[in-house]
């Protein structure tokens, strides 16, 4: 897991609240832009962290950065990255960060979901609950 210091450290990071089945806490969480291309996303956010997120998959690497530098970064042996899982530091904390793909036909990406500190802030596509075993 590689960790990094985010230069542009929010000061108004807070916990964020426990997430409540009648009134989610997505009021608390403000995407300022979001731009999509071709296996590329960027998802610039002001709260709970004032970061810009940029997933890129290029020459067969996958790529993380957060604010200009590279967060996580892959090379896919047998299949396509869908998890990349990092740390950011803000205001002294280490505050993990998750960002999920899935693809679709003709690799484009079908729903991608950035996670921080266990919730949700940004979310596209459908994302299916996990399949049971029996």
């Amino acid at each position: 897991m590689l960790k990094i210091d985010n230069p542009y450290e929010s000061p108004r990071f807070t916990a964020l609240r426990p997430l409540d089945v009648d009134r989610p806490w997505l009021d608390a969480v403000r995407v300022l832009r979001v731009e999509r291309g071709f296996l590329y996303r960027r998802v610039v956010l002001e709260a709970p962290l004032e970061l810009d997120l940029e997933y890129r998959s290029h020459n067969f690497m996958h790529h993380v950065s957060v604010d200009g530098q590279v967060a996580a970064q892959k090379l896919p042996v047998v299949r396509f990255v869908r998890r990349f899982d990092f740390e950011l530091v803000s205001a002294g904390r280490l505050v993990p960060v998750v960002v999920e793909v899935r693809v679709g036909r003709f690799m484009r990406i079908r729903a991608f979901r950035v996670e921080i500190a266990g919730q949700t802030v940004y979310s596209e596509g459908v994302w299916n609950p996990p399949s049971k075993s029996r």
